[in-house]
């Protein structure tokens, strides 16, 4: 924290802030830009508070001034105050929201829609590897979906979002996990659920009314014949037809 206060003033006192570097006049609201400390009369006072937040591994060495209008016409400024930083790196992490995703019930060799997960990494020095089980497909486009995707970070952070579909191919129940891995992280993991069904069975008859087969005595076989066509699908067993 520094003090600053200025006489003669005819305007308040304004202070630019560096990049890399946040600074307020309350310790509580800061600003990457600039803070005023507002004149009272002629004169203000005040304190300012700067921190310092780089955005990768650097070293930042610079200078802030506080300055006011002069004169309506010129600038005077504070000596030069030197704020020196150096960006290391932290431990690499991930994050992912949710941690569980239920799809329910899909019929075999069909798509779900898609879930998404809410997927956040610092410091992180490799890209983080997502890979889904059996079953199951990931994405970062809802377009393209495979067994696995990269998360590619910038400046050591992703903040992203990978979308997830239930693709089962056998009748069954399927609990697994889709892990997130990345270099020196802790691997966080979604656990993913669903059912693969059969699709319901369907059949058709065609026509659904024979025509009428006339008078018959009784005892005797008619001559006049009908045929009607049986289609199924999905069927999970024989088709008995009863008269």
């Amino acid at each position: 924290a520094y003090n600053v206060t200025g006489s003669g003033l005819t305007s308040g006192v304004t202070i630019d802030i560096p990049g890399s570097f946040e600074g307020s006049t309350d310790n509580v609201n800061f600003s990457t830009f600039r803070i005023t400390i507002p004149r009272s009369g002629n004169s203000a006072s005040g304190t300012i508070y700067l921190r310092y937040k780089p955005a990768m591994v650097t070293s930042d060495t610079t200078i802030v001034f506080a300055t006011t209008v002069r004169k309506l016409i010129s600038y005077s400024s504070s000596p030069p105050i030197a704020l020196v930083g150096q960006g290391v790196a932290g431990n690499p992490t991930i994050t992912v929201t949710p941690t569980a995703l239920g799809f329910g019930n899909q019929v075999v060799n069909t798509q779900s829609g898609p879930m998404s997960v809410t997927v956040n990494g610092t410091s992180l020095t490799a890209a983080i590897a997502v890979t889904a089980p059996v079953g199951f497909q990931v994405s970062t486009d809802q377009v393209t979906y495979t067994s696995s995707v990269s998360l590619t970070p910038t400046n050591g952070s992703v903040n992203t979002t990978v979308y997830v579909v239930f693709r089962p191919t056998a009748v069954q129940n399927y609990v697994d996990q889709v892990t997130f891995t990345s270099t020196n992280a802790t691997a966080q993991n979604v656990s993913v659920s669903g059912t693969g069904i059969l699709p319901t069975p369907v059949l058709t008859v065609n026509p659904a009314t024979l025509p009428n087969f006339g008078s018959v005595v009784v005892g005797a076989t008619g001559t006049t014949t009908a045929t009607f066509t049986v289609t199924g699908q999905s069927l999970q067993g024989d088709v008995t037809v009863t008269p």
